[in-house]
């Protein structure tokens, strides 16, 4: 049977080398997932305000898919791609976010999400060559 989410959140940006350049995304998640045989889809479409410090003020719409595959012990590795739709100037697609990942369980109440991830960015009408980042969340089931 599929699950829906929905989630209000607000995320809080300071960038820069001095931590000069501050942005607040006051932001909704609608996620839909279900399951495929041995693995569990799930689809997420995001709506997110950005206001950058000194510049105006714009939405930005990202959709996600990810595959979630069978556990393997306390593992269940996972691959996802999301895509980025900036509203205002320029109404366009501005980015593209693909990882591969493992969600470790800890624990009943605490789990540890890994994975790595290569996100193109538009800028000045140009495609960038890619970012690799490493990111781990914790979480704690109340």
């Amino acid at each position: 049977m599929a699950h829906v989410t929905v989630e209000p959140q607000f995320k809080y940006v300071t960038k820069g080398k001095d931590g000069n350049s501050n942005e607040s995304r006051p932001r909704i998640s609608l996620e839909l997932d279900d399951k495929a045989g041995p693995f569990k889809i799930a689809v997420r479409n995001r709506f997110e305000y950005r206001m950058k410090e000194h510049k105006d003020a714009y939405w930005r719409y990202r959709a996600r898919a990810k595959v979630k595959f069978p556990k393997v012990a306390r593992v269940t590795p996972f691959l996802y791609e999301e895509v980025f739709y900036e509203f205002g100037d320029k109404d366009e697609l501005d980015g593209n976010e693909a990882g591969v990942g493992a969600g470790i369980r800890l624990g009943n109440r605490l789990a540890l999400d890994v994975d790595l991830r290569c996100r193109h960015s538009k800028h000045g009408g140009r495609w960038g060559t890619g970012d690799i980042h490493l990111l781990t969340v914790l979480k704690y089931d109340f």
